[in-house]
């Protein structure tokens, strides 16, 4: 419904009191009610999309960029055109049918196919191997406990993608000391293909990514491949290594969400400064040990 009235709150309601939010509310978004309850909306305009094997543009590779540039279906940077071709070789590598629906993206329902997944993959620079790793990615977009319409939200967080277990090695992630540091294709491009899929997927362009998370797009393009076993912290098969590497990681989430809710946020970040910094310090002291 490209023509579905709005009643809007003014401002961000995350920087607004209880007494600016109610004066906005009665003063402006009341007033919008009524008006959208008696007044037939505007005309819709013609609003049309390609069909998901449509060719879109014909060119070398500055024409194909220049095209998906302004039609902010990139993220500013060069994309891989995806051409057919490309998009075949990834699906070479996924037995599941390319008009496979692996869910339904809020805000606007739009289905994420598995044909879409490959296009994107492409566009990011992946390599077709890493098939399985964005469907998986999309199927965890896809579920209602995520809440992928909150994305690009003043107040939210961005993605932490953690991969672990045999596959970091096979693929090539970088997993080792810098996990979060750029020059590593797998990390970097599968970190990319995340933020085109909101773009292309969810069709939220670069207004609704606001300035407060544009430090983010940097941790969005890295994603750290996490295995205690390079550690030789865990023994046993590579299966139960993974499983236990899973341990560390939700107990510190775990820990640091009820440290959170029982301090306030000044005192936190000083805090998980400090832990950071002795994590640190022993990490050098091994190092050099």
């Amino acid at each position: 419904m490209p023509n579905i009235p709005l009643a809007l709150v003014p401002g961000h309601i995350g920087a607004q009191s209880d007494a600016e939010i109610r004066r906005n509310i009665l003063e402006v978004t009341t007033q919008q009610v009524i008006d959208n309850l008696t007044r037939a909306p505007a005309a819709a305009g013609e609003q049309s999309e390609p069909g998901p094997r449509d060719i879109v543009v014909k060119g070398g590779f500055r024409e194909v960029n220049r095209y998906f540039y302004e039609h902010e279906l990139s993220d500013g940077l060069p994309i891989v055109p995806p051409t057919r071709e490309e998009i075949e070789s990834f699906l070479r590598f996924t037995g599941r049918d390319p008009d496979e629906i692996l869910g339904v993206l809020l805000p606007d329902r739009r289905a994420a196919t598995i044909w879409s997944v490959a296009v994107n993959g492409v566009m990011a620079g992946c390599r077709p191997e890493y098939m399985p790793i964005l469907i998986a990615a999309i199927e965890a977009m896809c579920d209602p406990e995520y809440g992928v319409e909150h994305s690009g939200n003043t107040p939210g967080g961005d993605t932490l993608i953690i991969l672990n277990g045999p596959i970091i090695k096979q693929l090539g992630f970088n997993y080792t000391q810098g996990a979060m540091r750029d020059g590593f294709l797998p990390n970097t491009a599968v970190g990319r293909f995340w933020r085109l899929y909101l773009r292309n997927g969810l069709k939220l362009g670069k207004e609704h990514f606001v300035a407060a998370i544009a430090l983010s797009n940097v941790w969005a393009t890295s994603v750290p491949a996490v295995s205690m076993a390079r550690f030789d912290l865990v023994g046993g098969t590579d299966f139960v290594a993974s499983l236990l590497a899973l341990i560390p990681a939700f107990a510190g989430l775990a820990m640091g969400q009820r440290l959170r809710g029982c301090i306030n946020e000044d005192l936190f970040r000083k805090v998980l400064a400090a832990v950071l910094f002795l994590i640190g310090l022993n990490l050098m002291r091994k190092a050099l040990g």
